[in-house]
């Protein structure tokens, strides 16, 4: 039998294939992580597509304004000067007259993103338009500190954006700055600041206060509130610091301005259809703004024209910068220390004010004081010789004719008597000291009637 090497590639022989051992497999570290990271990211990657689709049809129906921009890796900001926007609701009818509004873009449903992403995305993402429109609402008031009801007779018509209702402050400011009328200018009475609480009829379960003036007594006119106006209660109120002042006129008014966001509405039985007098505030609130504004206006703060004097302008030229601004209109004690600060000066800003004013007087003559001072050096040097005594005697003449309220400097003056004096001495011949005196005549300058008058005594004495 003959021997036959075997080998593995022969046709009768097949050996089973050898498998290498199963080695274990560890888990990558941080492929969970990674996994999500990617997922979230590309959840991000198409919210944001969606949300470029969304600003750039914003930007097209000019919602937003195209100086919005995105740039990778930093905050989105508008421009400084970016133009008004306009409310994208449904509800709001105004639209572009030029680029025709396109319907609202689809809504996709945004995934789920962790918060720390999503505070990631405010801060990457433009905002939301919250522009209001450019129609503005009535202004309305509360009728008083504490209470949250409209004052109907205070409310506005609808104002323009750039328009704002004039605050309490500026009211005092304007009421202060104008000028007396004429008749408060020369009347020399005196009058009465009342305050009244009253029950109206047609409000049984509130109480008002009336602010208002008479030249009589009090309890007077109160009997004549009650019978006339027919009101459940009419109640005269305590005031200590009562007392009759000229300007009780001008306190009244500034009283009703500072309190005319809290005036209410009275359906009076009377001749007067529409009281502006009854306010709906409490009544140390009332009783506080009569008592300072009588109080100042008994100081005489205006002059006999009827203009503020010159002292209290420029305060109240400088009200801000001196008492400060207003933070809260409803805050009523604030303003009241306000105008308190305003109305009791310091006695170094009354000096400072005096110095100021003396400086301001005496810089006129500023060029006379020099003349003068120089005289003086002069004179001085020059001892013991007469002549410059002489010349700063004149000199002290004249500055005190210029400063003594003289119109005109002394020798123009002396020029207009001295043609007359002439030819009442040629007249006369001889020219002795009585004729001269009696025909010296005293012309003023600025009276032109005299000087004519005195041209026909010329006339027909010639």
């Amino acid at each position: 039998m003959a021997h036959r090497e075997v080998t593995p590639e022969s046709p009768g022989l097949r050996t089973p294939p050898v498998t290498p051992a199963a080695t274990p497999t560890k888990p990558v570290p941080g492929a969970e992580n990674l996994a999500a990271r990617q997922a979230t990211i590309q959840a991000l990657s198409s919210e944001l597509e969606t949300l470029k689709k969304q600003y750039n049809e914003l930007v097209s129906r000019k919602i937003l304004h195209p100086s919005w921009r995105l740039h990778k890796g930093s905050s989105a900001q508008p421009s400084r000067t970016t133009s008004p926007t306009y409310n994208s609701s449904p509800n709001h009818n105004i639209s572009d007259p030029v680029t025709k509004v396109s319907p609202e873009p689809e809504t996709t449903k945004s995934p789920n993103v962790d918060k720390p992403t999503q505070g990631y995305l405010r801060k990457r993402l433009p905002k939301s338009s919250t522009a209001q429109p450019s129609r503005t609402t009535s202004q309305t008031y509360n009728s008083s500190p504490t209470h949250d009801s409209p004052d109907p007779l205070t409310e506005t018509s609808p104002r323009s954006r750039t328009t704002k209702p004039p605050t309490a402050d500026k009211r005092i400011q304007t009421c202060l700055g104008k000028p007396l009328p004429r008749a408060q200018c020369e009347s020399s009475g005196v009058g009465n600041n009342y305050i009244f609480q009253v029950t109206p009829k047609d409000f049984p379960d509130m109480t008002i206060i009336k602010i208002g003036v008479t030249k009589g007594p009090e309890h007077v006119r109160l009997a004549g509130i009650a019978r006339d106006c027919e009101h459940l209660m009419v109640e005269a109120q305590d005031d200590p610091e009562h007392l009759p002042i000229r300007l009780y006129q001008r306190a009244e008014t500034l009283a009703h301005q500072e309190l005319r966001e809290y005036r209410w509405p009275v359906g009076c039985r009377c001749k007067v259809r529409t009281h502006r007098e009854y306010f709906h505030v409490p009544r140390d609130v009332a009783l506080e703004v009569v008592q300072r504004w009588r109080e100042f206006c008994r100081r005489e703060p205006y002059d006999g024209q009827g203009q503020l004097r010159p002292f209290w302008r420029q305060r109240l030229d400088r009200f801000t910068s001196l008492c400060g601004v207003a933070e809260s209109e409803a805050d009523h004690w604030e303003r009241s220390k306000r105008w308190t600060k305003f109305m009791n000066p310091k006695k170094h800003e009354i000096m400072w004010y005096d110095v100021k004013q003396m400086l301001s007087s005496l810089w006129k003559w500023r060029w006379l004081a020099v003349a003068l001072v120089q005289s003086f050096s002069i004179a001085i040097l020059a001892l013991p010789r007469v002549y410059p005594i002489v010349m700063f005697a004149f000199m002290v003449t004249w500055v005190s004719a210029e400063t003594s309220g003289i119109a005109q400097p002394l020798f123009p003056r002396a020029i207009g008597w001295a043609p007359a004096i002439i030819r009442r001495a040629e007249h006369d011949g001889l020219g002795d000291e009585l004729t001269l005196l009696d025909g010296s005549v005293y012309i003023d300058p600025f009276d032109e009637e005299d000087d004519r008058d005195l041209e026909d005594v010329e006339m027909n004495e010639a």
